[in-house]
């Protein structure tokens, strides 16, 4: 089995949420056509913003159904991230809490597609 390099997100804004996730990611998509952008990530994943209503087959299910996520180093990190976060407006829907996986927190893109930041638990 090969390892999953793809990932898309229908949205309903897709200028707004190539804005929101350019600036997640700190860089600028790696192409873009009408209706959809893709963002290049270092980890060599693709990840895609496609715009509802020209996915084909038509998507039934669009944000909040699902969440994807982005490892933090540390604590303190993640506690730094968090503040960004708040402090720049972002929907934060979870404190930061300590879970059985490790410490995490999460936030809602424009289209309520979940974001958990975490910190993976010792093992």
């Amino acid at each position: 089995m090969t390892a999953v390099n793809f990932l898309a997100l229908y949205v309903k804004d897709l200028p707004k949420s190539t804005e929101f996730y350019k600036n997640l990611f700190g860089i600028d998509p790696a192409a873009q056509r009408p209706g959809f952008a893709m963002f290049a990530l270092p980890n060599g994943i693709q990840f895609g913003l496609w715009l509802t209503g020209t996915v084909d087959p038509e998507a039934e299910i669009t944000g909040g159904g699902a969440e994807y996520g982005i490892p933090i180093a540390n604590a303190d990190a993640l506690r730094q991230s968090h503040e960004m976060s708040r402090s720049s407006g972002l929907n934060v829907i979870q404190s930061p809490t300590e879970m059985n996986f490790g410490l995490t927190y999460v936030v809602e893109d424009p289209d309520r597609h979940r974001i958990r930041y975490f910190v993976p638990a010792a093992r």
